[in-house]
C-alpha cells in the first residue's frame, strides 16, 4: 500500500482544464522504489475518466484533447 502525502490544492477547474498547486515532495509519477502516492495516482482517483485518456507510457504534465 502506498503512503498518502498531502494532496494538491485545486486552484481552478473547468470542464477543459485543471490548475493545481503540487506540494513539494509529491512525485509526478511512480518509478523505482517509490512507496508514496504520486500526482498521477491522485489524479486518477479524483478524476477516474482521465485514465481513459492516458496510456501507461504517458505521464501527466499538460493534456490537450
Amino acid at each position: 500500500m502506498k503512503k498518502t502525502l498531502t494532496a494538491p490544492e485545486i486552484i481552478s477547474e473547468t470542464a477543459d482544464y485543471l490548475v493545481i498547486n503540487k506540494p513539494a515532495g509529491l512525485a509526478v509519477h511512480s518509478g523505482g522504489n517509490l512507496k508514496e502516492e504520486t500526482l498521477v495516482d491522485w489524479l486518477t482517483k479524483k478524476y477516474p475518466k482521465i485514465k481513459k485518456k492516458l496510456k501507461k507510457s504517458e505521464t501527466i504534465g499538460s493534456y490537450n484533447n
